[in-house]
């Protein structure tokens, strides 16, 4: 194995701080060969194994396929966790609804209007037209059942906070949600 020898500082190879004597104790296996005058010090290495010193722990974690810490990947996705998160989604879904829809008011000539006059001339199949209003209806029926289940917690002090309840009222959440959805779109 070869010392790599780097000079942090070219200038200051002169003085007594930098410089480094043949005669010294220090400089045994130095190599003038393999003496690195660059600061990569990868390049001043001749083994696979000398490379692998250097590797950060991030670098080898890539290497090895391990994922970054930490990972939703390590976690089995629970009813909890999904829909905690899809409430935080439809929120943001419902504020682009209304940020699109009044900005857009303004640069739609007619307004909402000539909006739904155009996508009845369309003449789309009236599968595609419930299951479109769906979706766009479906964030909204979510967002609002959803934050009557919590504010139900809240006024009940943590009552109904045992898991089987959460997983009974996250049911009954998605089922009244999905429901709501199909009938606004069928109207």
């Amino acid at each position: 194995m070869s010392l790599c020898y780097t000079r942090p500082l070219t200038w200051g190879a002169t003085s007594p701080v930098f410089s480094r004597s043949k005669d010294s104790d220090c400089c045994e296996n130095y190599d003038e060969k393999n003496c690195c005058e660059t600061y990569e010090e990868n390049e001043c290495c001749e083994s696979q194994e000398e490379k692998n010193c250097y590797e950060s722990y991030d670098e080898k974690n890539m290497k090895l396929c391990r994922p970054m810490s930490p990972h939703l990947t390590i976690y089995k996705p629970q009813m909890t966790s999904v829909m905690s998160i899809a409430t935080r989604a439809t929120g943001i879904i419902l504020a682009s609804y209304t940020w699109i829809l009044g900005i857009g008011t303004l640069f739609i000539p007619g307004g909402i209007p000539c909006l739904i006059h155009t996508i009845c001339c369309w003449d789309l199949a009236p599968a595609v037209l419930v299951g479109s209003k769906a979706l766009f209806c479906y964030p909204l029926t979510y967002h609002y059942f959803n934050g009557i289940r919590i504010l139900i917690w809240n006024f009940f002090g943590g009552k109904t906070l045992e898991l089987k309840d959460v997983y009974t009222t996250g049911w009954i959440v998605l089922a009244l949600s999905i429901t709501s959805a199909l009938i606004l779109a069928a109207m």
